[in-house]
């Protein structure tokens, strides 16, 4: 009987390779085509562009919505309908809009959800001119390390006299849910991955500036 040849052929192999070129093709033209058809769902009904009172405008070129607010335009990653169920504690808009300064501090992580949580620290302090921090000694960032024990600090006023100032701290929390927790004056977002913290931070400028309301 003759030798069986497991070997597989050029043409196999070409066959095989071309396959998986066409799976992944297929795999990106859904995403693609999904992300498309929800923009285009709010397109073709023009009345779903206003979401209280607020207009939203989609940017095809870098898939967020564009809002324009009596002062700025804000840019959202995702549409409120889209994130409406993630719960907001109340008071969270007044804790952050009654202190002297806003920090937004975040674990110093690797890996894929690290760009993700870099971005959502840098939406906030450019939205709240806030300054950014890491909740733990960093190789990588050279910040300043603030966790929410930190809620006060202090300086000398012109009288060289030592005053104290309050913290306003949101910090980006690694953790197994996802979820916006208001804890003893510091807001926290707790996210298992990168796309929980992008919803996150859609959901918490979506009630600072109005958009929805506080979830209980």
């Amino acid at each position: 009987m003759p030798k069986k040849n497991n070997t597989k052929t050029k043409k196999e192999k070409k066959d095989t390779n071309y396959g998986a070129v066409i799976l992944s093709g297929l795999i990106m033209f859904l995403m693609i085509g999904s992300l498309f058809g929800y923009m285009m769902y709010y397109a073709e009904d023009n009345s779903n562009f206003t979401f209280n009172g607020f207009k939203f405008t989609p940017d095809d070129r870098n898939n967020r919505w564009i809002v324009k607010l009596d002062d700025k335009v804000a840019e959202f990653y995702n549409h409120p309908t889209q994130v409406e169920a993630i719960t907001v504690p109340n008071g969270v808009k007044n804790t952050l809009m009654d202190g002297d300064v806003m920090f937004v501090t975040f674990d110093p992580v690797e890996g894929e959800m690290a760009p993700y949580m870099d971005q959502v620290r840098l939406d906030f302090t450019l939205a709240f001119n806030a300054i950014g921090a890491v909740s733990a000694p960093s190789e990588i960032y050279t910040l300043p390390v603030l966790t929410c024990e930190n809620k006060t600090g202090v300086y000398l006023d012109s009288n060289n006299q030592t005053q104290v100032y309050s913290r306003n701290i949101i910090y980006l929390k690694k953790s197994n849910e996802t979820k916006i927790v208001l804890d003893d004056g510091c807001v926290i977002l707790e996210a298992s991955s990168g796309q929980g913290f992008i919803d996150l931070r859609d959901r918490l400028l979506f009630d600072i500036y109005g958009i929805l309301g506080e979830s209980k």
